[in-house]
Formats: C-alpha cells, sequence, structure tokens
C-alpha cells in the first residue's frame, strides 16, 4: 500500500525520529516548567492571605479600635486569581504583579511596584508551551516539508512517478498528509499529557485552545504547500520559508509593539503622580481655601518675553505713582538738596 511505503519512508531518515522526539522533550519540559510557576504562584496567594489575617488582628491589638485610624494603618492584598491554563502560556505574568500590597496612603505608585527577580533570568524569559507551539513547531514543520517536491526533481524519481503513476499529486499529498498528521499528533499528546501535569479541567476554553493549536498547524502546512508549489529547488524553498517564519513571529510582533507604545505610551510613575496631586491641591481642597488658588494655572512662564513686558511696565507704573505722592507731600526735594549738601 503506498501509505504505508510513504510512512516508512518517512520515519527512515533520521531527522524526522529526531525533530519530533526533540520537539516532545521541549513541550514536557515546558509543561514543567508551567506547572513551577503555577505553584510558586499558589504559594504565594496562601501565604499572602495567612500574613493579611495576620496583619489585621496585629493592627487591632496594638490599639487601633478607630475606623478611620484603622484603615488608614491596613494594608490590603489585591489578588489576580490564577488559572491552571496560565502554566501554558505564562506571558507576561512573571513580569507583572499577581498580587499587590494596597493602603490608603500610596495608591497610585503601586501600580508600579514589581517582584525582586534577577534581571539575567528576566531577559531570557520562560521556555512555556506558547513558545514551544509558536516557534518551533513551524521549524519543525518547514524542516518536514520545504523539500517535499524538490527533493524528489533532483534525485530524479518525480519523473518515474510520473511515467508508472497517473496519479502523482496523489502521492505528493500523501506524503503532506502524513508530516502534517504527525505534527499533529505530537501536538494533541502534549495537550493529554497538559491535562494531569498542569490539572486543567476539560472544559470550553480548554477545547478552545487545543483548537486553535490545531488551526495554527494547519496554517503553517497550508504556507509550506503553497511555497512547494512553486516548484522552486530545495534551497530557494528553505529560504522563503525561514523568512515568512521570521516576518510572522518576529518582526510582525515587533513592529506592531513598537506602533502600539509609540501611540498609547505608558506614563511614567512621577509624570502621572506629580500632575495628579497639583491638580488634586489646585482644584480641590486648596480652591475652597484660598479663592485665588485656581488662577495660580494661568500664570505663564518667566520665559515669555511679553509677561516680562507686563512686569516691567507694571513696576514703571508703581513707581511714577509713589514719585507722584511723594511731590504733593513736598517730601522730594528737601531730600533731595539734604543729599547734594551732603546734611543727614
Amino acid at each position: 500500500m503506498p501509505n504505508r511505503l510513504l510512512i516508512k519512508q518517512f520515519l527512515r531518515s533520521g531527522i524526522a525520529i529526531a525533530g519530533i522526539s526533540l520537539l516532545l522533550l521541549s513541550g514536557i519540559i515546558s509543561l514543567f516548567i508551567g506547572k513551577s510557576y503555577l505553584e510558586k504562584q499558589r504559594d504565594k496567594i496562601e501565604a499572602t492571605a495567612v500574613y493579611q489575617q495576620q496583619h489585621i488582628d496585629r493592627n487591632v491589638q496594638y490599639g487601633h479600635s478607630e475606623m478611620g485610624l484603622l484603615l488608614y494603618y491596613l494594608r490590603f492584598a489585591y489578588v489576580n486569581s490564577i488559572n491552571p491554563l496560565n502554566g501554558l502560556s505564562i506571558g507576561q505574568r512573571d513580569v507583572n504583579l499577581g498580587i499587590q500590597q494596597v493602603t490608603i496612603r500610596n495608591l497610585i505608585e503601586k501600580k508600579y511596584d514589581s517582584d525582586l527577580n534577577n534581571p539575567a533570568s528576566m531577559v531570557m524569559g520562560n521556555l512555556d508551551f506558547s513558545f514551544v507551539l509558536i516557534y518551533l513547531f513551524p521549524l519543525l514543520i518547514i524542516t518536514f516539508t520545504y523539500n517535499l517536491l524538490s527533493e524528489e526533481k533532483e534525485e530524479g524519481t518525480w519523473r518515474l512517478i510520473n511515467i508508472q503513476s497517473n496519479a502523482a499529486k496523489k502521492v505528493l499529498l500523501q506524503k503532506w498528509w502524513i508530516r502534517s498528521a504527525f505534527v499533529t499528533g505530537t501536538l494533541l499528546l502534549l495537550y493529554l499529557l497538559a491535562i494531569p501535569i498542569l490539572s486543567i479541567p476539560i472544559n470550553a476554553s480548554y477545547l478552545a485552545m487545543i483548537a486553535e493549536g490545531v488551526l495554527y498547524i494547519l496554517f503553517w502546512f497550508i504556507a509550506c504547500a503553497m511555497v512547494v508549489g512553486w516548484q522552486k529547488n530545495s534551497a530557494t524553498n528553505a529560504v522563503s520559508l525561514l523568512s515568512i517564519w521570521l516576518l510572522l513571529t518576529i518582526v510582525a510582533p515587533a513592529v506592531i509593539n513598537s506602533l502600539i507604545t509609540t501611540k498609547y505610551p505608558v506614563p511614567e510613575a512621577m509624570a502621572t503622580e506629580l500632575p495628579t496631586a497639583k491638580d488634586t491641591m489646585i482644584n480641590g481642597i486648596d480652591r475652597k481655601r484660598k479663592p485665588w488658588a485656581g488662577s495660580m494655572r494661568t500664570i505663564p512662564s518667566f520665559n515669555n518675553t511679553v509677561y516680562l513686558l507686563k512686569i516691567l511696565t507694571g513696576c514703571g507704573i508703581m513707581l511714577c505713582s509713589k514719585w507722584a505722592m511723594m511731590m504733593r507731600q513736598n517730601t522730594v526735594w528737601p531730600c533731595a538738596i539734604s543729599c547734594c549738601c551732603g546734611r543727614n
């Protein structure tokens, strides 16, 4: 049967078995990394609950019986609940806090808190399952399919297949299905192993994630089939597919992230806190106590030339009015005469 022979031909090469074994090993390692991350987060949440109760009891014990004073000193823990599916895709959860200690005194600065971590490990990131799926699976698919047709042509067997069989395209399609079946089976096996390792419940969310993974694998097989359909040599196919991989997995996300960061910049902590405090003091409490407080916002900068001219003009008018008052009181001339004669 042609399918059986094609399967033996596919498995006979050491690249196929080595690639699938390496991908399976990487996937299992990523699942255990996700399990370690989930256990670490659960331990933090449990320790936070215990500390929260001890913190409240301690403040009540030391005499903060009034509600206002108690709320002023209490520190409340805000916990972002963890989902077992986070073990498959950690993302930026290791950078963004899952637990924040909030007080009534410093609500703004808590938005910019972060855990104390080793910067070197943060740069390296995590080998989670999403990394294996997004980056490693397409590379394996490219390795399996880039020479699907060009290898037959370069070895001279494609003409023999066309002469001996009227369904040469069917043979090529069977080779494509065999490779897609092995890769998809590896993906489904990793999803199956994730259920006991990460304690993931089988629900609609998990089934949707499985469907997304299968569709992602199918997309790359279709892209590889389109490039193979150009009927170029093996080197051209490999370079074209690697260029598509670089464009879709590295270049495009970096460009999109740069555009979003440029269009919607995240304000710094100082730039966010100071204007907020200033607006609060001017528009809120001080305006009730001092009616002229609202005019502080309209004072221009001293670098403004027009404003400096206004100040100088005002000073000149004040000096002229003072001089006129002294002239009316006849106090200017005696003072001038005494200064000229040297009298005290």
